[in-house]
């Protein structure tokens, strides 16, 4: 077995991104604040954001049941020990972890992370991007939210703002005004599949995320690789233009032909075009690959 690691904090004030790698058990965890705005500053734990909060808790909690528990019962245990953080229910984490154990790969998986599985028979099973409709939801109001501020502060489009110092402006501003819209969209959809089409797991501290999660299981001499990211490895805008399958498709072609570091290098290029219209710069990115 050939375990190969990535993180790349990009542009990132905090790290949120997490990862486990342990002897059978590994996983990618995405964290999220509760949302905040120049005018809603971040509220610290101790100078880290909740997401950093709930993602180490995650990671020391998980490790503590490798090897002894099976995955679904670990993460119930882990979900307990986030409840005790007594954070938002905005904050949490999504996630994507594999485990081995008695023959058999188990995937958990919550939230945008992936987990992508090449089959020893060339077949291939991608996990489902759980927050792809609340995403679309939200990010079609960031775009909107951006050209209305550029709007306001005389600029055609955001292609005609003409630095960086301008168009971090005009993010805050937006921010300000798309983060009580965030705040209400993600109480509605998190962990709540019976009242939301865009619903999605985050590991927040709720048992309703054993219900929102996805559990498989496999036979381990089935499977070939594993590739475990977080969808900061995948630029918003191939997101939303491709299928689950086809972006699992395209990130093993990119890792079977130049590694994790390919794979990270494709969605910095694909950021650089978007740099004026998109929220942040370089999303925080983090993978992990096993190789049978």
């Amino acid at each position: 077995m050939k375990v190969s690691t990535l993180y790349d904090q990009g542009s990132s004030k905090y790290r949120e991104d997490g990862m486990i790698v342990g002897t059978t058990l590994f996983g990618v965890l995405d964290g999220v604040s509760e949302p905040y705005g120049p005018k809603y500053p971040l509220r610290l734990v101790n100078g880290y954001s909740s997401g950093e909060v709930i993602v180490r808790e995650a990671e020391q909690s998980m490790m503590l049941g490798e090897g002894e528990i099976n995955l679904k019962q670990n993460l119930a245990n882990t979900i307990r020990r986030v409840a005790r953080l007594d954070l938002s229910i905005m904050s949490g984490a999504t996630f994507a972890f594999a485990n081995i154990n008695d023959g058999k790969l188990e995937i958990a998986q919550g939230g945008d992370c992936f987990a992508v599985l090449l089959m020893k028979d060339g077949a291939l099973f991608v996990t489902k991007n759980q927050v792809r409709a609340h995403d679309v939801k939200m990010n079609g109001e960031i775009e909107r939210l951006m050209v209305e501020v550029a709007k306001e502060r005389g600029f055609d489009s955001l292609e005609s703002v003409p630095d960086e110092e301008t168009t971090n402006e005009i993010r805050g501003e937006m921010w300000n005004r798309f983060c009580l819209t965030l705040r209400k969209e993600r109480v509605k959809d998190v962990n709540r599949p019976e009242s939301s089409n865009a619903a999605y797991g985050l590991l927040n501290g709720d048992q309703n995320l054993l219900r929102t999660a996805i559990f498989r299981r496999f036979e381990l001499s089935d499977v070939s690789i594993v590739l475990l990211f977080s969808d900061g490895m995948i630029p918003w805008n191939l997101m939303k233009s491709s299928n689950d399958q086809e972006i699992g498709e395209d990130a093993l072609r990119l890792f079977q032909r130049s590694g994790l570091v390919g794979l990270l290098s494709s969605a910095r290029g694909e950021e650089e075009k978007n740099l004026k219209s998109s929220y942040t710069n370089f999303a925080e990115a983090t993978a992990i690959a096993i190789e049978f």
